[in-house]
């Protein structure tokens, strides 16, 4: 019998078990306390308070200390492992996962260190099985895990059935109250989303094909969009080797045909020079003045702050060892779904109070209805959904 089988895993059990395995003396004490009757009522009290005010403290930095060596909460950790956690149907090998193995997983990307030091701190387990734990958990979170935090929209269905259902700007979502949420107090914005790249040092002997300005060495681009009013993230496209692909050129490879026949545009900055249609640039201030210009600059910053999220945990701030362009795109997924999760739970971006003013981008999207025109694709809006609701939202639940 698995973990799984007992339900949800409480997070002071992932707090336990994290301090545990890398021989830490913080452990979680789950005993009760004791309580003194020699002493009067009113010292008993004050002494109680101390006591649980001592408790507080010592719990926030075991909390703090957890979060060092593993990158999020234990609450977040529970979560994680009740939607990755092998169920039936899985094969004799990962049939005896456990929670340790997660926990060796988010170890290996918050520090990054050589497998021989990892597998030291975890108990000096054998470094395969430290490997295969390691990767199959990776994989899990960049699959599932992603999946049902990022990616909101099956891959089988196409942008315009689902926009033309539901009127909004997402990436690949499922349709339930997910596909609202992201999107709530839109404010009748045109621009639903702030778009970046963000790069990722990588250890390659092509340096021209994979030279990155920003790093003045090698590394690897991904694109994130993140939904101006709420601040979740919804949408990741990438692995890109940086000297091959600028922004705006994988925005031309994807989120460009989600959205050529959507009533949006997306908030980026310069880098995104030549698609006016599409793109609101920094200098885009549709009459809106100063004013305008600060919001689109806030914006910006926030989604700035996301990307140093990304970069909290060692395995992307480092220099990637591993010449495995598939791997950094597993390992990129999962910490962008962990990430997610914090931000929808815990630890929100900032609010933007934004609209975009819609003297100029009416403009440019009667030039892009003008084109549509042309290629003979004006009944777009009236294509229907073909699958019920419910059976696509069993169809992404249960990945």
């Amino acid at each position: 019998m698995t973990y799984h089988d007992f339900g949800r895993t409480s997070p002071k059990v992932f707090l336990y078990l994290g301090l545990k395995i890398v021989g830490s003396r913080r452990e979680h004490s789950f005993s009760g306390s004791s309580s003194s009757s020699a002493i009067s009522q009113q010292s008993t009290m004050l002494a109680a308070t101390k006591k649980k005010q001592e408790a507080n403290n010592k719990l926030q930095h075991q909390y703090g200390y957890y979060q060092s060596l593993f990158g999020c909460s234990p609450e977040i950790t529970a979560e994680i492992w009740y939607r990755v956690a092998p169920h039936g149907g899985e094969t004799s090998l990962t049939k005896g996962a456990e929670p340790r193995h997660l926990l060796w997983a988010l170890l290996f990307m918050k520090l990054y260190a050589n497998d021989n030091a990892l597998c030291a701190m975890v108990g000096g387990v054998d470094i395969k099985t430290f490997r295969f734990w390691t990767r199959y958990f990776i994989g899990k979170m960049s699959r599932t895990l992603f999946h049902l935090e990022v990616s909101y929209i099956s891959e089988e269905l196409s942008f315009v059935i689902i926009h033309a259902l539901a009127d909004r700007f997402v990436n690949n979502i499922f349709i339930s109250d997910k596909l609202e949420e992201p999107f709530k107090k839109g404010q009748g914005s045109l621009c639903k989303v702030t778009v970046d790249g963000t790069d990722f040092l990588v250890s390659r002997s092509s340096k021209k094909k994979y030279w990155s300005h920003k790093f003045k060495s090698s590394g690897l681009r991904y694109e994130v969009a993140i939904a101006i009013q709420t601040g979740y993230i919804v949408w990741v496209n990438g692995p890109f080797p940086c000297g091959e692909y600028p922004d705006i050129k994988i925005f031309r490879l994807g989120l460009k045909n989600k959205i050529e026949y959507c009533r949006e545009k997306v908030e980026a900055d310069a880098g995104y020079r030549g698609e006016h249609d599409y793109i609101e640039l920094p200098s885009d201030h549709g009459g809106g003045g100063i004013e305008q210009m600060m919001a689109k600059k806030r914006v910006r910053a926030r989604h700035e702050t996301c990307n140093k999220r990304f970069k909290q945990w060692g395995v992307l701030l480092q220099r990637f060892r591993h010449h495995d362009d598939q791997f950094h795109g597993e390992i990129f997924k999962a910490i962008a779904a962990i990430t997610q999760m914090n931000i929808r739970t815990e630890n929100p971006l900032f609010h933007c109070d934004y609209r975009t003013m819609e003297t100029e981008t009416a403009k440019s999207l009667r030039h892009r209805k003008l084109a549509l025109k042309k290629k003979n694709i004006n009944n777009v809006h009236l294509v229907t959904n073909p699958f019920p609701i419910t059976e696509i939202e069993f169809r992404v639940e249960y990945f």
